[in-house]
C-alpha cells in the first residue's frame, strides 16, 4: 500500500475517532432533556397502545411472534454510515456490526476497529447485530476493487454476514437495510468499511553483486536486501558484523558496499508489524584466502620453490575456504584437491590455489616437487665409466644432469683429501688417484656417491723360482715357479700367464704355485687398464739324458762296441748347458762336443747338466774292435747271419776253418768257404781263427714262397669299417718270416686293426725277408668321427608295451602315439532299443547314439574308465587327448635320447660331415689337420668353427666341418636399465634392484640358460628356461642360480642376490664407562651378509692409518664379534662390506674419540660435593691415588671407607699421563630452620613462610607430593596445598617442616555457578559441612546424592578450618510448555548450542517454544554443561468427533497426566476418559494436563429419532463439508436440515477429519378433531376436541393461559384458545379457535377515535423534539 494510503487512512482514523467522541459528548449533555419529552411521548404512545390493543382484541386475528436471540462480537466496525443525509463516521446503534475471527459469544466483550485497520486473521466472520430495523436488503465485500462475494439479504434479525476465510487484500464492506424511524417513514441505511486483511509477511530478495543469493550464503559482491509488502508499510532489521543489536530502516532496501571493512556475518529480516520475514544471514568476504605450502616434514616451500618431500596445501580465511584446486605436472586445467593432501605422483611444478565461500581466489602458489635424485656420469677421457671403476686415460671428469628441478651443485673428493669441495660439472682432472663426485638438484635430492679412479702408471711384477726371485728369461729347477704383481694406484685387476706349449695367455691368481716344467710368460694388468711388461721363466726339473753310439748303432751304457766309434748325443726338454767325457786312461772331464766321434778303443764316461742346473745320469761304454772276420753272400752280394734269402745262391767266406749245417743235416760239417748252395732250407756257418776266437755262427734260410695276409672286415674289396691285417709265418728254419706288410706302401704290424677312413683307398702289401712279395687292395666308406650332433629338442612317445621311442618331430611323436590308441579301440555294435551295453556312453557324443556300430574307448579325462562313442569325430578328439599327454619333450642337453624309432633321424645336424660339440673324437691310429695343421691325438677340444681333415696313415684323407663348444655360454646380466655386463663366476653377485639375464654364444646356435630360486641348501624351485637371444628378467629379491648350457655341457653358476637392506656401523661414545663402543649390525635381509670388517685408527689426525686386530679389551676383531670397545684416543674408521655394498658402496663409519681423563668411582658423593655419609674411592686402573684431608696427605687403600668431617682431595693419575681430581666434604650436621605461620603438620587458612640460615643451604617446596620449585629462605607461600619444605645442606643433610594452606573449598560438583541442569551431584573432597537450600527452604543432602527435582538450589560448603564455597544452580523442568533464559548473568558465559547448533540468543535470552526434545550445552568458561528440556505446548488426547461436531457415541483418550472436566447440556457430569459417552446431550469437555496446556472442545450426542435434524453445521471449526448417505449435500447458511422422514448417515469433514453419525428424521406430526369450530375460526357455542391421530401431548391454553384440559371434553368459556399437538419428536400441530359472544358496534367506534387522537398526539411531540435537535 502506497505512503498516501497511509496517510488517508490515518487522517480519517483520527477524523472518525474524534467525531465520535464530540457526539456521546452531546448525547451525554442532552440525556436529561431527552428523558423529559420521552416520558410525555411514551405516556401517549402507551395510552395509544392500550386502545389499539382493546380494538385489537375485537379486529384482529391472534398474531404470532417470535423475538431475536442478541449476539455479542469481538470488535464493533466504526465505519461510515449514509441514512440519505451524507455519510457519517460511526454507525447507528440498530445497525451494528461485530467482527470476530472465530465465531460470536453472547459474554464477548467488543471493543472498536476504525476503518481502514489492518487484520491478520485468516478466518472472518461478520455478525450485525439488528435492533428496530425493519428489513435487511443486501451484503457486499469487495476485494482490490472486486465484487469479493456479496447476497441479498432479507428478514430483520441479527446474523452472520459472511463467515470464512478472506485472503490478503483491500476489503471494503457494503451494507444496506431499511429502518423506520417512525411508523410513517422508511430510511435506506448504508454502512461502509474499509478494511484490510494482510497475512503475508514482506515480499523479500537478497542479491550480491545483483544475483540472487540464498541466506547462509557467502559474497564478495555488494549486498542489497529488498523488502516489498502488497498491503501493509514494511521495515528492514539489520545487525552488522560489529553489531550486537539489529538497527532498521523504512527504506525498501538495505545495501552493503562490498568493503573490508564491512566483512563479516550480516543479518536481515522485513516485518510489516503483522507478520516477519524469515531471518537471512549472508557472509561478506572482500579478502582472498592465504595458502601456503608444507611438505610432509611440515616445512613451509616458498612459492616458487622446490622441495623432494610429498607437497600439501592449505589456506586460511576468514569467512572459510570453500574448495581448493591444483594444475597437476603437465596439465594446464585446474583439478579438485583436498587442504593437506599430500601430492607425489608425478614430478614437476604444482599449483595450488584456494576459494573462499564468497569467490576470492587466493595466488597462486607453485612448488617444485622432485624426489628424484640428479643423476652423474663418469669419464675416463671420452669414454664413460662406471662408479668404482677405473681409467687409464689422461683425466677424468664428472657431467651431472638432473631432468626434473635441475642440478644446483656439484661436490668432489679429490684423491687423499677427507672432504669434499665445490665442483664445475665437466672440469677435467688429471691427478692419478681416486676421486669421489655426488651432486644434488634444486629440490634437495642428492644423487648416489660416485667413484672413479684414474691411474696411468703401470703394475709391476716379481718372478720366483721356488722361493727365490727371478729375472725375466731366467731358469730354475725349483719344485715351482710363480709370479706376483702390484700397483699402488688403482690396484691390480688380473694376472696372466701362457703356460708351456701354450699358444695364448690365460687368466693366473697372484703367487699361484706352478709346477709343470716349461717356459712360462706372465704379465699383469692394474684396475685402469695399464699393462705390466712380459716376463718370461722356465721351469725345468727333468734331468737331461743321452744315447750312446756304437758306430751308427744305438748302444747301451756300459755296452762294448767294436764299431770305429763311438758317440754321446744327449739331449734336454729345455736346453743342454754343458757336456762332459772322460776318456780312457784320463781321470778328469773335459769338455765335450754332442755327437764328437771318439775312435780310440777303450773305456769312455759321458754325463750332461742343462740351463736349469740338472745333471745328467752318466754313461759309459767300451771300444773293442778284435772280431775274426767272416761274411754271407746271396748270389755275390754280402749279407748278414741269420738273413733269409730267396736267392739262386749262397756262400759263406771266412779267413778261418769254416763249418755249415745244411737243411738236410743237423751237425756241422767242414765248409770249403766260397762253396755256393741253392737248395731252400736253413744253413748255419761259423769260423775259428787260429787264437781260437770264434766268428760265431752265421745263418742263412733259403725261402721262395709268398706270404698272404688276413684282412678281417673286407669283403668284395670293400669295408665300412676297421680292417684287422694279420698273417701267420711258418717254421722259421724253412720259412723266411715276413719282413714287411706295407698299407699304401707303410709298413704295418701283425694283427694291426687299420682304422680306415672315409673314401680311404688301401693296398696291402706282404714282404718276407727273403724278398717275396704278395699284394692286394680294398676301399673304405667308414665315417671316422666318433661324435655326431644331436638336435636342440625331441620327443619320445611309448609304445602299447611301454617301450619308449625317441622321435625328431611332435608330428611323428604324435602319429606314433595316435597309432598306438586306435589299437586300444574296440569295435561294438549296439541293436536293441535300450542301451544295454554295460558301458557308459561318453557324455558328449550321447546325442548321437543311434543303433549300429560304435567304439569302445577311454573315458575322457579319465583313463581308467571305458565308454562307448557313436562318431569318429569324437572318438578321434579323445585320443588325439590321450595321445597329446603321452608325449615327452627333450632338450638335447637333459638326457639320452631313448630308442630312436624306425625311420627317424636326430642327428640330421650331423648329416654332411657337420659335427657339433663340445669336442670331437675320431677313430684311433688315423691323421688329423685341424684348419690345415697337424693335430696330435683323436680328440679335438679347440674351441670354434674348423675344417678338420681325417688322414690315415696311409695317405688317405676326407673333410669334416666341426664347431667345437669348449665353454659354456657366457652368462650376461643387466641392471635395472642398466648396460649389459659379463658374468664372472669367480664370486656371487650381489645386486640391489632387478636384473635382467641373457647368454652369448657365438657358435652354438642351441645354447640355453635355466633360472633356479634357491629355497634352501637342498631345495631350488626351477623359474625359467630360455635360449639364446631370449632374456629373463628378475625383479623379486632373492637368491638365484643362473646356469647356461650348450654342447660343452653346463656352465659355472650364476649365482647371484637380490636385497635392499644394508648392514649399518655406530660409533657410540659411552661416557658413562669412557669407552668409544663400536657396534656393527647386519643387514635384516637373510641374503646380505658381512663378507669384510676392518676397524683403523689414526693418532694423527687422520694422516696415517693403523689395522686394529683388537680392540683395547683384547677382543679380536672378525666377522664372529660385532661390538669392540675403546678407551684409548684416537679417530677410529670402521669399513664394512657385505655382498651389495663394496668399493666406494662400503658402509664406513668414522668418530674422533677422545678418552676422558681417569677416575676412579667414587661412592656417596659427587666430585665437588657435600656429604653426610661413608665415602670411599674404589679404581681398578694401575694408578697412583693421593689422599689428603683437611690439607693433609693420609694413607688411602681402594675402597676403604671414610667417614669422618672434613674437607678430602683424591688426586688420581693413571699411566697415560691423564690426571683426575676429585674432592668432596663429609658433613653429618643438618641444618636449622624456623616456621612462621604454620605448625608443623598443622593445617592453616594464612600464609606461611620458611627461613634459614647457612652457606651452600639450598631448599625445595614440595607441593601436593611434587616439587615444585626451589624455595628460597623466608618466601611467602600463599596458595591453597600439601606444602614440605626440604632444607638441605651442601652435605645432604636435610630438615623437613609440612604444613597444609587451605584457602578453599575442595569439592566436585557437575555444573557451572548459575548454570542449569538435570541432575547436580556433588562430591567432597575433604570433609565438608553442607548447607543445601531448594527455592529458599533448607534441605537435607547427603555427599554424592544427585539432585534431580525441579528447583532452584543454593550451596554453602564449609570445610574444617572455615573456608567455604557458594554456589547456585538451577534443576529445569523436564517438560514444560516453553523455555525461557537468560545466561546474561551467568560468568563466563561463552555460547549455548541447542542440539548441537549454536543458538541465537536475544540480548542473552534464549526462548523455545517450539515443541520437541532438545539438549542445550551450555558453555561458560571453557567447560561445556549439558542439559535436556522437552517443550510440550498441546494436550495429548484423541476424540472421535469434530469439535462442535455431532456423534451417536464419542470416546475420549489422554493419558494419566491429563485431567478432563466435562459438562452435559451446561451442567456438570463425571467422565471417565477412555469411556464412550452415548446419552444424547450437548457436552462440553476441558483437557488440562500438567503443564497447564489446555484444550476446549464440545460435541453432540444426537438422538436416535428426531423430528427434523436442524444444525449449524459450518460452525465447526475447519469445516470442508458434508455428506449425507454417501452424497455431498449443499448447506444453506451453515444449516444442515433434515426434515424429511428417513434413516440417514452424516459424513461431516472438517480440518481434514472425517467423523460420522446416524440420525431418523419422523417429520410427521400428530392430529386431532376439532368439534363445534373450524380451526382458526369462532364461534360461540362448545367445543370439544377429539380423535388424536397419535399419542401425542395435547396442551390447551385459554387467552394465553393453560387450563387443564383432557381429551373429549367440552370447552365452552369465552376466549381466545390455542392448542397444541406435539408427539415425542417435537412435531406439533397447532390449532386456534375462539369462542364469543355478540359485538358491541357503539363501543367500538368510540374506542377508535380516541385511538386516533392518541396517536395524533404522540406525532405532534416527536417532531417539535426533532426539531428543537
Amino acid at each position: 500500500m502506497d505512503n498516501n494510503r497511509n496517510l488517508q487512512t490515518n487522517l480519517y482514523k483520527n477524523y472518525t475517532k474524534t467525531k465520535f467522541m464530540e457526539e456521546n459528548s452531546m448525547k451525554k449533555n442532552n440525556k436529561n432533556k431527552a428523558n423529559n419529552k420521552k416520558r410525555i411521548v411514551t405516556s401517549l404512545l402507551v395510552v395509544a397502545l392500550a386502545l389499539l390493543m382493546v380494538v385489537g382484541v375485537f379486529m384482529l386475528s391472534p398474531m404470532k411472534a417470535s423475538a431475536a436471540t442478541n449476539r455479542a462480537g469481538v470488535y464493533m466496525l466504526y465505519g461510515l454510515y449514509d441514512i440519505g443525509d451524507g455519510a457519517t463516521a460511526g454507525y447507528m446503534d440498530q445497525f451494528a456490526i461485530q467482527i470476530s475471527t472465530q465465531y460470536f459469544r453472547d459474554d464477548a466483550s467488543t471493543t472498536t476497529k476504525y476503518n481502514y485497520a489492518t487484520y491478520d486473521w485468516s478466518y472472518f466472520s461478520f455478525y450485525i447485530h439488528a435492533e428496530d430495523i425493519k428489513e435487511h436488503v443486501s451484503f457486499k465485500l469487495t476485494r482490490n476493487g472486486s465484487t469479493y462475494t456479496s447476497k441479498s439479504l432479507s428478514g430483520s434479525e441479527g446474523g452472520y454476514l459472511y463467515q470464512g476465510a478472506l485472503s490478503d487484500g483491500d476489503y471494503v464492506l457494503t451494507y444496506v437495510g431499511e429502518y423506520k424511524p417512525n411508523i410513517f417513514v422508511t430510511k435506506t441505511y448504508t454502512f461502509t468499511y474499509h478494511f484490510t486483511v494482510d497475512t503475508t509477511a514482506p515480499y523479500t530478495s537478497l542479491t550480491a553483486g545483483g544475483s540472487t543469493i540464498s541466506s547462509g550464503s557467502y559474497t564478495n559482491k555488494a549486498i542489497k536486501f529488498s523488502a516489498t509488502d502488497n498491503y501493509s508499510t514494511s521495515k528492514i532489521y539489520y545487525r552488522s558484523p560489529s553489531a550486537s543489536s539489529y538497527t532498521y530502516t523504512t527504506a525498501s532496501s538495505k545495501s552493503v558496499s562490498a568493503t573490508s571493512a564491512n566483512n563479516g556475518w550480516w543479518y536481515f529480516y522485513a516485518t510489516d508489524g503483522y507478520q516477519s520475514s524469515s531471518t537471512y544471514s549472508v557472509y561478506l568476504d572482500t579478502v582472498a584466502p592465504v595458502g601456503k605450502v608444507t611438505n610432509s616434514s611440515g616445512t613451509t616451500i616458498s612459492n616458487g620453490g622446490y622441495t623432494n618431500k610429498p607437497v600439501k596445501y592449505s589456506a586460511t580465511d576468514t569467512g572459510g575456504v570453500s574448495y581448493y584446486q591444483v594444475k597437476n605436472p603437465g596439465s594446464s586445467s585446474w583439478s579438485s584437491y583436498t587442504a593437506n593432501t599430500a601430492l607425489s605422483a608425478s614430478t614437476g611444478w604444482y599449483t595450488f590455489r584456494a576459494i573462499d565461500k564468497a569467490g576470492n581466489t587466493s595466488s597462486e602458489y607453485k612448488v617444485y616437487y622432485d624426489a628424484t635424485a640428479p643423476s652423474g656420469t663418469l669419464y675416463g677421457g671420452t669414454t664413460v665409466k662406471s662408479t668404482g671403476g677405473y681409467s687409464n686415460a689422461s683425466y677424468v671428469k664428472y657431467v651431472a644432469s638432473d631432468y626434473h628441478s635441475g642440478v644446483a651443485n656439484c661436490y668432489v673428493r679429490k684423491p687423499g683429501s677427507s672432504s669434499y669441495v665445490a665442483y664445475t660439472s665437466g672440469t677435467q682432472l688429471t691427478a692419478e688417484g681416486t676421486y669421489y663426485f655426488y651432486c644434488t638438484d634444486k629440490s634437495g635430492n642428492t644423487s648416489s656417491t660416485v667413484s672413479i679412479t684414474l691411474d696411468r702408471t703401470a703394475p709391476t711384477g716379481t718372478l720366483y723360482g721356488g722361493t727365490a726371485t727371478k729375472t725375466s728369461g731366467s731358469y730354475t729347477n725349483a719344485s715351482y715357479v710363480k709370479y706376483t704383481a702390484t700397483d699402488s694406484t688403482s690396484g691390480i685387476n688380473a694376472l696372466y700367464v701362457k703356460m708351456p706349449g701354450s699358444s695364448y695367455y690365460t687368466a693366473y691368481s697372484s703367487g699361484t704355485q706352478l709346477a709343470t716344467e716349461g717356459t712360462y710368460s706372465f704379465y699383469a694388468k692394474d684396475k685402469a687398464g695399464n699393462q705390466s711388461s712380459v716376463v718370461t721363466i722356465t721351469l725345468d726339473t727333468t734331468k737331461p739324458t743321452g744315447v750312446l753310439y756304437g758306430g751308427t748303432s744305438v748302444i747301451s751304457s756300459g755296452d762294448s762296441t767294436n764299431a770305429s766309434y763311438v758317440k754321446f748325443v744327449p739331449s734336454d726338454n729345455i736346453g743342454l748347458a754343458n757336456i762332459y767325457v772322460k776318456k780312457p786312461n784320463t781321470t778328469t772331464y773335459a769338455a765335450y762336443t754332442s755327437g764328437t766321434q771318439l775312435t780310440a778303443e777303450g773305456t769312455y764316461t759321458f754325463y750332461a747338466t742343462d740351463k736349469a742346473g740338472n745333471t745328467s745320469a752318466y754313461y759309459t761304454v767300451k771300444v773293442d774292435r778284435q772280431i775274426p772276420s767272416a761274411q754271407l753272400y746271396v748270389d755275390g752280394k754280402a749279407i748278414s747271419s741269420g738273413s733269409y734269402t730267396n736267392g739262386e745262391y749262397i756262400k759263406f767266406v771266412c779267413g778261418e776253418d769254416c763249418y755249415v749245417k745244411t737243411p738236410d743235416s743237423s751237425t756241422f760239417t767242414a765248409y770249403i768257404s766260397g762253396t755256393e748252395f741253392s737248395k731252400a732250407g736253413k744253413y748255419t756257418f761259423y769260423g775259428l781263427d787260429d787264437a781260437g776266437n770264434s766268428t760265431g755262427n752265421y745263418t742263412v734260410i733259403i725261402d721262395r714262397t709268398q706270404k698272404k695276409a688276413i684282412l678281417s672286415g673286407v669283403s668284395g674289396g670293400k669295408t665300412n669299417g676297421d680292417v684287422k691285417i694279420t698273417w701267420s709265418n711258418g717254421d722259421a728254419n724253412l720259412y723266411a718270416p715276413v719282413k714287411s706288410v706295407t698299407v699304401n706302401g707303410k709298413s704295418v704290424t701283425n694283427g694291426k686293426l687299420i682304422s680306415t677312413i672315409d673314401t680311404g683307398v688301401y693296398k696291402v702289401v706282404v714282404t718276407d725277408t727273403a724278398g717275396n712279395v704278395w699284394s692286394t687292395e680294398f676301399v673304405s666308406s667308414k665315417q671316422n668321427v666318433q661324435t655326431s650332433t644331436l638336435q636342440k629338442e625331441y620327443y619320445e612317445v611309448a609304445d602299447k608295451d611301454g617301450n619308449i621311442f625317441a622321435f625328431a618331430s611332435y608330428e611323428k611323436a604324435l602319429e606314433f602315439a595316435t597309432l598306438r590308441e586306435n589299437g586300444l579301440v574296440v569295435n561294438g555294435t549296439w541293436s536293441s532299443a535300450t542301451w544295454d551295453t554295460g558301458i557308459a556312453m561318453d557324455e558328449k557324443d550321447s546325442a548321437n547314439a543311434v543303433n549300429g556300430a560304435y567304439f569302445i574307448y577311454k573315458k575322457s579325462g579319465s583313463p581308467n574308465e571305458q565308454v562307448a562313442y557313436f562318431t569318429a569325430e569324437r572318438l578321434a578328439e579323445v585320443i588325439a587327448e590321450y595321445a597329446e599327454d603321452s608325449i615327452k619333450s627333450y632338450y638335447y642337453w637333459q638326457k639320452a635320447p631313448a630308442t630312436v624309432a624306425d625311420g627317424e633321424n636326430l642327428y640330421t645336424y650331423s648329416e654332411g660331415k657337420n659335427i657339433l660339440a663340445n669336442k670331437v673324437e675320431f677313430g684311433t691310429d688315423v691323421g688329423l689337420l685341424l684348419d690345415g695343421e697337424e693335430f696330435v691325438g683323436n680328440v679335438i677340444e679347440t674351441e670354434g668353427r674348423h675344417t678338420v681333415t681325417v688322414f690315415d696313415e696311409f695317405g688317405n684323407t676326407c673333410d669334416y666341418s666341426v664347431i667345437i663348444i669348449r665353454n659354456a655360454p657366457s652368462i650376461q646380466y643387466a641392471i635395472g636399465e642398466g648396460a649389459t655386463n659379463n658374468v664372472s663366476f669367480d664370486r656371487t653377485y650381489f645386486f640391489k634392484d632387478e636384473v635382467t639375464v641373457s647368454i652369448t654364444e657365438a657358435l652354438d646356435e642351441m645354447a640355453m640358460f635355466r633360472i633356479y630360486r634357491v629355497i634352501d641348501e637342498d631345495e631350488s624351485e626351477l623359474v625359467a628356461i630360455k635360449s639364446l637371444g631370449e632374456s629373463f628378467t628378475l625383479t623379486e629379491s632373492g637368491t638365484y642360480t643362473v646356469v647356461a648350457v650348450n654342447h660343452a655341457g653346463d656352465s659355472q653358476s650364476f649365482n647371484l642376490v637380490i636385497s635392499r637392506s644394508a648392514p649399518s656401523v655406530t660409533l657410540t661414545e659411552d661416557a658413562e664407562k669412557k669407552q668409544l663402543v663400536i657396534e656393527v649390525k647386519p643387514s635384516a635381509d637373510a641374503e646380505s651378509h658381512i663378507q669384510t670388517l676392518i676397524v683403523q685408527k689414526s693418532t694423527d689426525g687422520g694422516s696415517t692409518w693403523v689395522t686394529l686386530d683388537t680392540d683395547d679389551y683384547g677382543t679380536a676383531i672378525e666377522l664372529d664379534t660385532l661390538t669392540y670397545k675403546f678407551r684409548t684416543s684416537g679417530i677410529y674408521k670402521v669399513t664394512i662390506t657385505d655382498e651389495f655394498r663394496t668399493g666406494i658402496d662400503s658402509i664406513i663409519g668414522e668418530k674422533n674419540y677422545t678418552q676422558p681423563a681417569p677416575t676412579g668411582e667414587l661412592e656417596g658423593v659427587d666430585n665437588g660435593g657435600h656429604t653426610n655419609g661413608i665415602v670411599k674411592f674404589s679404581w681398578d686402573d694401575d694408578a697412583k691415588v693421593t689422599v689428603t684431608k683437611d690439607g693433609e696427605e693420609i694413607e688411602y687403600r681402594s675402597g676403604v671407607r671414610l667417614t669422618e668431617d672434613g674437607d678430602y682431595t683424591i688426586v688420581f693419575e693413571n699411566h697415560d699421563g691423564y690426571k683426575t681430581t676429585y674432592t668432596f666434604t663429609i658433613d653429618t650436621e643438618a641444618p636449622e630452620i624456623s616456621v612462621d605461620g604454620a605448625k608443623a603438620e598443622g593445617a592453616t587458612n594464612t600464609n606461611v613462610s620458611v627461613t634459614f640460615e647457612g652457606e651452600g643451604v639450598t631448599a625445595t617446596l614440595e607441593k601436593n607430593d611434587t616439587e615444585v620449585s626451589d624455595y628460597a629462605s623466608g618466601t611467602v607461600v600463599s596458595e591453597d596445598g600439601k606444602y614440605t619444605v626440604i632444607v638441605t645442606d651442601e652435605a645432604g643433610n636435610e630438615t623437613k617442616t609440612s604444613f597444609v594452606i587451605d584457602k578453599s573449598v575442595s569439592y566436585d560438583v557437575n555444573i557451572n555457578d548459575g548454570g542449569l541442569a538435570n541432575s547436580v551431584t556433588i562430591y567432597e573432597k575433604e570433609n565438608l559441612e553442607f548447607v543445601v537450600t531448594k527455592n529458599g527452604t533448607p534441605i537435607e543432602y547427603k555427599d554424592g546424592t544427585a539432585i534431580t527435582e525441579p528447583a532452584e538450589y543454593t550451596v554453602t560448603l564449609t570445610d574444617d578450618i572455615g573456608n567455604k564455597a557458594e554456589f547456585s544452580f538451577t534443576i529445569v523442568e523436564p517438560v514444560v510448555t516453553k523455555f525461557i533464559y537468560n545466561f546474561d548473568e551467568l560468568a563466563g558465559f561463552e555460547k549455548v548450542l541447542v542440539n548441537g547448533n549454536e543458538a541465537r540468543l536475544n540480548y542473552g535470552t534464549l526462548e523455545i517454544t517450539a515443541d520437541g526434545k532438545y539438549t542445550v550445552d551450555v558453555v561458560a568458561n571453557g567447560e561445556t554443561h549439558s542439559f535436556s528440556v522437552t517443550v510440550d505446548t498441546k494436550v495429548d488426547y484423541s476424540v472421535n468427533a469434530h469439535d462442535k461436531g455431532f456423534a451417536n457415541s464419542v470416546k475420549i483418550s489422554a493419558n494419566e497426566s491429563v485431567t478432563a472436566t466435562v459438562t452435559k447440556n451446561g451442567e456438570a457430569f463425571k467422565y471417565e476418559l477412555g469411556k464412550e459417552i452415548t446419552e444424547p446431550a450437548t457436552y462440553t469437555v476441558k483437557l488440562v494436563d500438567t503443564l497447564g496446556n489446555k484444550v476446549e472442545f464440545s460435541f453432540t450426542i444426537v438422538e436416535s429419532t428426531v423430528g427434523k435434524f436442524e444444525e449449524e453445521i459450518d460452525l465447526i471449526p475447519g469445516f470442508e463439508k458434508v455428506l449425507v448417505n454417501g452424497n455431498e449435500t449443499t448447506i444453506e447458511k451453515g444449516t444442515l436440515a433434515l426434515t424429511e422422514s428417513g434413516v440417514y448417515e452424516v459424513s461431516i469433514i472438517a480440518g481434514g477429519k472425517t467423523h460420522k453419525f446416524t440420525v431418523t428424521v419422523d417429520a410427521t406430526a400428530p392430529t386431532l378433531t376439532l368439534n363445534g369450530v373450524e380451526n382458526g375460526g369462532a364461534t360461540t357455542d362448545a367445543v370439544t376436541l377429539t380423535d388424536v391421530s397419535e399419542e401425542a401431548e395435547v396442551v390447551v391454553t385459554l387467552n394465553g393461559e393453560q387450563i387443564e384440559y383432557t381429551v373429549g371434553d367440552e370447552l365452552t368459556e369465552i376466549g381466545e384458545y390455542k392448542v397444541t399437538v406435539t408427539d415425542a419428536y417435537g412435531n406439533a400441530t397447532e390449532y386456534d379457535f375462539t369462542i364469543e359472544k355478540g359485538a358491541n358496534i357503539a363501543l367500538i367506534v368510540i374506542l377508535i377515535i380516541l385511538g386516533v387522537a392518541a396517536i395524533g398526539t404522540g406525532v405532534f411531540f416527536y417532531f417539535k423534539k426533532k426539531n428543537s435537535i
